[in-house]
């Protein structure tokens, strides 16, 4: 079981990549802790789940019109190309 601390770390390290990327805010479901970051626009909110710490995408913002209340769609981020978009 994964705790808050140790999701964040996960995160942290998972955004690294931008280094204008960073966490800005938090969030727990039942099941996973879910992370708003600030230069991912394509992606709406990162989790990772509690279980096993995998990081999955809980929804694109790009859709979330699509997304009714209360749905959360697991997304595997390995298949998505990571790009830096300008702001």
């Amino acid at each position: 079981m994964v705790t808050a601390k140790e999701a964040y770390e996960i995160m942290d390290k998972y955004i690294s990549n931008n280094p204008k990327d960073r966490i800005m805010n938090f969030s727990e479901t039942s099941d996973a802790f879910v992370f708003g970051t600030k230069c991912n626009p394509s992606f709406g909110h990162m989790a990772v789940r509690k279980s096993d710490g995998y990081v999955y995408v809980m929804h694109i913002i790009d859709y979330a019109e699509h997304v009714e209340n209360n749905d959360n769609f697991e997304i595997d981020t390995h298949t998505f190309k990571r790009i830096n978009m300008a702001s």
